[in-house]
């Protein structure tokens, strides 16, 4: 495992803290502070729960609701790997981060399968090689049951084979397991998101080889859906798209959705992947 990924020094806690000054009662001389001093009020609040702050007057009277809001939902993340050492450091990298949220670790095929069913984690960072089978095994399995999930498969060596499976599978990407921490961290939030993650220096290279799949019955595909796929082929984010159509990102989002039915896929990468073995899109434009 590259030293990328070996624990930051600092971590953030995985619940929103608001700290508000607030002024004591009067009526309780016991508390009462100092001219122009107050108290401190620490308030924990899960993510994604709602939260309300009131303050005091200065004669102690709780006054009207000051404030109000929803802390903001955090991503929740699996990582599948029998390696002890490499989920550690991954599981380290995701507490370092106040918007991601470990969901736990699992080191089978079964446990893969059994964590996804039981936490329904956003994103899933898959090992390949586990001790009762594969990760393309799991994928498969995880995805029949819950397809919104989005798979990034770990690889420790460049294999376009194994990228292809992977694609073929359902995966959003591949990521090397030697990749840099801030790489890692950026790929967890793409893939949230329903992104490619892939090297764009990996892409060419891999159409090419699911091109020579079997062939996949295809549903006509509008102008615009053809448009956004063949930008999808150039590994463009969905605000890239938006930007390049003039178009709003609900719109580009909405397009996703509709070629992803069609073409009987659960990514992004992997409706490039039958498009262009279809020949509806050229991958070498």
């Amino acid at each position: 495992m590259h030293t990328s990924l070996a624990p930051r020094v600092s971590e953030y806690s995985t619940v929103q803290r608001i700290a508000r000054t607030v002024t004591s009662s009067a009526n309780d001389p016991r508390s009462s502070p100092s001219p122009g001093e107050g108290s401190s009020l620490i308030l924990t609040i899960p993510r994604g729960s709602s939260v309300e702050i009131c303050s005091s007057d200065e004669r102690g009277c709780v006054t009207s609701t000051c404030m109000s809001g929803t802390a903001p939902e955090l991503i929740s993340v699996a990582i599948v790997d029998d390696h002890v050492m490499v989920a550690e450091m991954l599981s380290t990298v995701i507490a370092s981060e106040s918007d991601l949220r470990l969901a736990g670790v699992a080191g089978t095929v079964a446990g893969a399968i059994a964590l996804a069913a039981r936490e329904k984690p956003d994103v899933i960072l898959m090992d390949y090689r586990l001790p009762d089978g594969d990760g393309i095994q799991a994928v498969k399995a995880i995805l029949e049951h819950r397809p919104e999930t989005n798979i990034v498969m770990l690889s420790g060596s460049d294999a376009s084979d194994l990228l292809a499976r992977a694609v073929e599978a359902g995966c959003v990407g591949l990521l090397g397991k030697d990749r840099p921490v801030d790489e890692v961290v950026a790929s967890i939030r793409s893939a949230a998101h329903g992104e490619v993650v892939i090297r764009s220096d990996d892409f060419a290279g891999l159409l090419t080889k699911l091109r020579k799949s079997p062939d996949q019955k295809t549903q006509f595909l509008t102008a615009r859906e053809l448009e956004v796929l063949q930008l999808l082929a150039r590994a463009r984010s969905t605000e890239k798209i938006a930007e390049e159509l003039f178009i709003s990102v609900n719109t580009v989002r909405n397009h996703v959705a509709n070629i992803l039915s069609k073409l009987g896929v659960h990514s992004k990468l992997e409706a490039v992947a039958v498009a262009a073995r279809e020949k509806l899109i050229d991958i070498t434009a």
